[in-house]
């Protein structure tokens, strides 16, 4: 076997952002396959809902659809940022139902930090515009969301966590513990 399928995830309560990319061990060579988001909406107001049942339904909407990408999917390995650091409760929960979201895949996760998923972009400091550019130039051959403005097809903000799931896999691929696992993968292919 010299190609593992990665899951990359960039979950968030609102956005989770996915891709999978066919690996080559041999030399570490990317194959974008596919990218997806779930996304989720807020507690409504106007109907007086309560924000914990909001957000309830919302853990289940996320869960639901990464675990509906992972069957379809059916990668060897996940990345992805692992939050750490909230500035308020409501960060504090975004991050604990992401954590648990990566938890909830089984297979390995490979971790990577926000500054290994900028890095590997070329840019320590890519905005989300740079990292969506980024991505795209990558992968144009995926469904990107876009819309028209002017008659210029234009790429959509939210395509920033499918970007960070792409950057997530490519940091992934040059992290120590990924190479470690490859050398693995190569002896036993061998």
């Amino acid at each position: 076997m010299t190609i593992l399928k990665i899951m990359g995830i960039d979950p968030s309560l609102r956005n989770t952002g996915m891709c999978l990319a066919d690996v080559d061990i041999r030399n570490g060579e990317i194959d974008w396959r596919a990218i997806a988001m779930v996304q989720t909406k807020a507690a409504d107001k106007t109907k007086m809902q309560r924000q914990n049942s909001a957000d309830l339904a919302s853990a289940r909407e996320l869960h639901r659809g990464v675990h509906k990408q992972f069957a379809e999917w059916r990668p060897q390995i996940i990345t992805g940022e692992v939050p750490s650091g909230a500035q308020d409760a409501r960060a504090a929960l975004s991050f604990g139902m992401s954590i648990m979201l990566l938890a909830s895949v089984p297979v390995p996760i490979i971790e990577v930090t926000p500054k290994e998923v900028k890095a590997s972009t070329g840019k320590k400091s890519a905005t989300k515009a740079e990292m969506i550019a980024w991505a795209r130039d990558l992968a144009p051959h995926l469904p990107w969301n876009t819309h028209k403005s002017k008659g210029q097809v234009i790429l959509n903000a939210d395509n920033e966590h499918m970007a960070d799931a792409m950057a997530s896999v490519t940091a992934c691929v040059q992290s120590t513990q990924f190479m470690q696992m490859m050398a693995i993968y190569s002896t036993k292919a061998a």
